[in-house]
């Protein structure tokens, strides 16, 4: 069991939030998707929130529909 999951275990209803600045930005935007994704079997699709500052666009077409439909 990683970390994450421990603390998960710990908190259920608890809220993520990722954030990053600059490159940290982009590389927010794609934790949130990967976590989202990892979570939602078990997890309302609401509990992870992204914010980012000052960052790239990431991803193509294909990404920004799916990062759309679940974070």
């Amino acid at each position: 069991m990683s970390a994450f999951d421990a603390a998960r275990a710990k908190a259920p209803d608890a809220r993520v939030w990722v954030t990053g600045h600059s490159l940290g930005a982009g590389l927010a935007i794609y934790l949130g998707h990967v976590l989202q994704n990892r979570m939602a079997a078990d997890w309302p699709l609401d509990r992870v929130d992204v914010v980012g500052f000052g960052g790239p666009n990431p991803g193509d077409q294909e990404f920004v529909d799916s990062y759309s439909a679940t974070v």
